[in-house]
């Protein structure tokens, strides 16, 4: 068994391979599936992609694809000097969570981040959910987010 992880091009081949991972995160996740229908706005990923401020990084075993990041990297809006990685979409197969898959992603998730320069990371999750544990364990909390039925 053999881990890999990759930023690897923003192609349309990617986007099928992703798909069937994207549906089952939502379907695991989504809180609000009346309002929130799975539609990415893949333009917006190939235009950030293409200007070098979104990297998916994709992990596989065995050459198949088992997790993904995607991480956008850019200088903060507030604070012009301060640039900021930013978690958008994190899942890992259910069947690997517990294993040293997820760690790794995330390890090399935060390499990533350094490497293209950020000097903080903005991890966003669920709440109660295990990763939330795991962030909480390691990194200070900053903000949280409400969401308003409008």
């Amino acid at each position: 068994m053999s881990y890999s992880f990759t930023v690897e091009d923003w192609t349309p081949a990617l986007k099928v391979e992703l798909q069937p991972l994207l549906e089952e995160h939502y379907e695991e996740l989504a809180t609000d599936k009346v309002r929130m229908k799975l539609a990415p706005r893949w333009e917006i990923y190939r235009a950030a992609y293409d200007t070098d401020t979104f990297f998916p990084l994709i992990a596989r075993k065995d050459g198949q694809l088992v997790g993904y990041h995607g991480i956008f990297v850019h200088p903060h809006l507030h604070y012009r000097d301060l640039v900021v990685a930013e978690s958008d979409v994190l899942w890992v197969r259910p069947d690997l969570r517990n294993g040293p898959l997820t760690g790794r992603l995330l390890l090399q998730s935060a390499e990533l981040a350094r490497q293209k320069g950020a000097q903080v990371f903005v991890w966003r999750t669920k709440p109660g959910r295990e990763l939330e544990k795991v962030l909480a364990k390691r990194f200070k909390a900053q903000d949280h987010t409400y969401l308003q039925t409008l």
